[in-house]
């Protein structure tokens, strides 16, 4: 039971830091979530949450384990549940007992449920306590990085019970933003989240620069307060469907889109805004290519022309395709 305790006081630690570090305090000053729970690793037994899936060539070098672990508040397995470990660990040592892991830890009871948590890093098995790393997350540790401190409690061979301190760090302030590419995973969950949502988290307070290169991303919405500093956009596609909100930007002073469409609203925005926001409109490169051989290929059938012409003035006519 003190465990339960102990893991609610961190859940409750964790949603007071968020709180804060969304508020007043500066990113850098913000304390760090912890997370602290017991994992069930069991290859053993009627209900198994663990399988080698890998045999190594020679002793244990290169075993491979496939888990989707029972995550509990307390040592005991009849504890209540907050969550899953699933991933793999493989056996990466030629010598001493050393696993490399790669898991997600899903939450699945709290104020985090739903939310998970990428950890990644080497298990040295003989090591009382043993650092592994945050790497990232999704819902309220989207972006995460952090660290884990891994212990083994108990040790049944081939079952453990493994205590994990985790703790991650709140989410960067943002200041700029730069896209390209096939990167848009990044972008899309970022600025197409509900207003509340976004609000809540607060992630672009400090955000004055989006810069998108992204053919794949052909729409954004900006919602009231979201990204409050927000002072230049860069936007570089084709053919935009839609940017709204820029109306939400009150810092917002320039614009630069390159493509061939602008969508109405968002020149009726422009001009809303045209006492404050310099606006810039041209075209892609690939636009200024595709013009130029338009352009060349044009000039080609004026010279088609042009010397066709001239021959049959003289009543006769030789194609310049002609030996």
């Amino acid at each position: 039971m003190a465990s339960s305790s102990k893991l609610s006081s961190a859940f409750a630690l964790a949603v007071v830091v968020l709180l804060l570090a969304g508020g007043v305090m500066p990113a850098a000053e913000a304390a760090s979530a912890h997370l602290h729970f017991f994992m069930h690793d069991t290859l053993t037994g009627a209900a198994p949450t663990a399988v080698q899936v890998v045999n190594g060539p020679r002793s244990h070098f290169g075993d491979t384990i496939v888990i989707d672990d029972v995550l509990t508040a307390a040592a005991s397995r009849s504890s209540a549940a907050v969550g899953r470990a699933k991933g793999q660990y493989v056996w990466a040592s030629s010598g001493n007992p050393e696993l490399l892991v790669t898991m997600e830890v899903v939450l699945t009871s709290g104020p985090f449920a739903g939310s998970s948590v990428t950890v990644v890093g080497r298990d040295d098995i003989a090591a009382p306590v043993r650092e592994l790393s945050v790497v990232g997350g999704t819902g309220e540790f989207r972006m995460a990085s952090g660290y884990v401190l891994w212990k083994t409690v108990s040790l049944d061979h081939p079952n453990a019970i493994l205590e994990l301190d985790v703790y991650v760090n709140p989410l960067p302030r943002l200041m700029e933003l730069e896209l390209n590419g096939s990167n848009k995973h990044v972008l899309l969950p970022l600025l197409k989240e509900s207003a509340n949502r976004i609000a809540k988290k607060e992630e672009f307070l400090k955000l004055t620069l989006l810069a998108v290169d992204c053919p794949a991303i052909n729409k954004i919405t900006f919602t009231d307060g979201a990204v409050p500093k927000m002072e230049k956009i860069t936007w570089t596609l084709s053919r935009i469907e839609s940017l709204s909100g820029i109306r939400n930007l009150p810092k917002l002073n320039r614009l630069q889109l390159f493509g061939d469409h602008v969508p109405y609203q968002v020149k009726e925005d422009i001009k809303a805004l045209r006492m404050r926001l310099v606006y810039t409109h041209g075209f892609t490169q690939e636009q200024q290519k595709q013009a130029k051989r338009g352009a060349e290929e044009d000039q080609e059938k004026d010279d088609v022309r042009f010397q066709l012409s001239c021959f049959t003035s003289k009543n006769w006519c030789i194609s310049p395709s002609s030996p």
